[in-house]
């Protein structure tokens, strides 16, 4: 069976860094997909879709387009290098205005097995991405 729907869907979030909500976006994006290319669900190079959004504002955009990743960012210099090299592209682009969030994703093509000897290309296998919201609150339920 062939899937044309998101089969998965995984959600984490984390409290309490310092480092900037561009940079976390794109680390985690970045770190992600590094996985996915050692496991052959990402190859090749591929685009990376940015969005960043100013805050308090819903229709406000301070930076949105594609921008293009080298090929598997495995290892930690690569990925390191693949980060800094996104970000500094965002931030040329960027508009003046507070960040609200940032969301970033990438639409990967990887290889599919077939038996135990036979793999095909696949386009837009994996959709990874990120999505930091600046000052985000979760509310429990029962909790004012």
């Amino acid at each position: 069976m062939i899937a044309s729907t998101p089969v998965a869907r995984w959600t984490w979030g984390r409290d309490g860094e310092t480092t900037d909500e561009l940079v976390r976006s794109l680390r985690d994006l970045m770190a992600a997909y590094g996985v996915l290319a050692a496991h052959r669900f990402a190859v090749g190079g591929t685009d990376v879709q940015v969005s960043v959004s100013e805050a308090g504002k819903s229709n406000s955009v301070l930076f949105k387009r594609e921008l293009a990743v080298a090929a598997a960012s495995s290892g930690s210099t690569r990925s390191a290098e693949a980060v800094a090299s996104l970000v500094d592209q965002v931030r040329i682009g960027l508009r003046a205005g507070e960040i609200g969030s940032v969301d970033a994703h990438i639409e990967c093509s990887g290889l599919v097995a077939v038996g135990s000897d036979e793999e095909f290309p696949a386009k837009r296998l994996v959709r990874v991405g990120s999505i930091i919201v600046r000052r985000f609150r979760h509310r429990r339920a029962g909790n004012a």
